[in-house]
Parts: C-alpha cells; structure tokens; sequence
C-alpha cells in the first residue's frame, strides 16, 4: 500500500455535497456527410455448392474403417470376456463410453456446421438486399 495517511471513515449528508457541471461546448454541427469508409469483407465460400465426388469417397472410406475397427474392437472385447468376465465387461464398458463421446463429438460439430450453413443463407439474403 501507499505511505500517505489514511483517512477514516466519515459519514456526511446528501445535502453537503457540493455538486457542479462540467462546462460543455455544444458539439459543432456538421453539414457535409463523410463518406461512408469501404468495408472490407473476406470472400466466404459459398456453402450451397452441393456435395463433391471427393466429399462423398472421404465419406465411404471412412465408414469402411470404421465398420473394421468396430469388428476388430469387438472380437477384442470378446477375448477378453472370454479369458475372464471382469476384464472383458470393464472392457466393453470403456468402449460403450468411447462410442458415446465420439457421437457427442460428432453431433456438437453437425450441429455446428448447420449453425454456419444458417449464418451462410442470413450472409446471402443481406448481400442480396443490400444489392437492391
């Protein structure tokens, strides 16, 4: 803290405090109007394009690595049900909890991209009536 003194605390009444108004100079009224400054807006890409060849082979390749990891997930868990009970329900348990989280991942970003294809569709409805 500060060296100074400190003051107590002191009580007062409304009535004392003297109050006072800065002197304003009345703001000076401008006649021409500036124009307005250029916005500058990076091009978005434009969102209703459709799907692509490309979008829809990332697709297939990755549902058939997911359907064999899947497979191969699950004849692990079954070995291990196999070898002892425990081990093997622990197992399935932690897998049934790792599915769960991947959907909530994968539900959180669809849920985002529907967000942006909304923001996308406002963006183009402005852009077509401030064209008009």
């Amino acid at each position: 803290m500060s060296k100074s003194k400190q003051r107590k605390p002191t009580a007062f009444r409304v009535e004392d405090v003297e109050l006072f108004e800065p002197s304003v100079s009345p703001a000076p009224i401008v006649t021409e109007t500036a124009p307005l400054p250029v916005p500058r807006v990076r091009a978005m890409p434009d969102l209703g394009r459709g799907l692509r060849w490309g979008t829809i082979l990332i697709g297939a390749l990755g549902g058939l690595v997911s359907l064999a990891a899947s497979l191969w997930l699950y004849d692990w868990a079954l070995s291990l049900i196999a070898r002892d009970d425990w081990i093997g329900w622990a197992a399935v348990g932690l897998l049934g909890l790792v599915f769960f989280a991947l959907l909530m991942i994968i539900l959180r970003e669809a849920a985002g991209l529907a967000r942006l294809g909304r923001l996308g569709k406002i963006r183009h409805e402005g852009d077509d009536a401030a064209r008009q």
